[in-house]
């Protein structure tokens, strides 16, 4: 069952999109002002921060990104970066373990297990343009994606 909470994570699919304007652009937007309407507190974690930074340090204009990047996380997001710890680490082991046991055939990463792992530590819910990588290895997370969030926020 799909649920809209009080808070939620994003994975980095999110923010990316959203920076580069891609397909999901649109909906992110929807989605973004829900999140306003309904006053939820959006996480990430510091696998999250990461990956989007790459993309700031490879680019031809860091500085101007990385104002972009810092505006869409705290102005329009208002995210709260949380850390990993143990209980995240065991949780995204086992979720790895499970993957390779069943020979998964995409090659998910370590930091795919973290990013599902810290969601279900934090706030039991992630929102994410790619739900696979979530909702086979980490089955007690709620995973949203932007249509599903709209649609569901929407009749809040």
């Amino acid at each position: 069952m799909i649920q809209i909470n009080n808070e939620i994570t994003l994975d980095s699919s999110i923010i990316v999109s959203l920076l580069k304007k891609d397909v999901f652009f649109r909906e992110i937007v929807k989605v973004l002002e829900l999140i306003k309407d309904l006053e939820i507190q959006v996480y990430i974690s510091h696998i999250t921060y990461t990956e989007i930074w790459v993309g700031v340090l490879a680019s031809n204009n860091p500085k101007e990104d990385e104002i972009r990047v810092n505006k869409t996380l705290y102005e329009l997001f208002g995210v709260k970066v949380t850390d990993l710890n143990i209980t995240i680490a065991r949780t995204a082991a086992m979720a790895f373990l499970n993957y390779k046991k069943l020979k998964g055939t995409r090659e998910l990463l370590i930091p795919d297990f973290l990013i599902g792992a810290h969601a279900q530590y934090y706030t039991k819910s992630i929102l994410t343009t790619n739900p696979r990588d979530f909702l086979k290895f980490i089955p007690e997370l709620n995973v949203l994606t932007p249509s599903q969030f709209i649609k569901h926020g929407s009749s809040n």
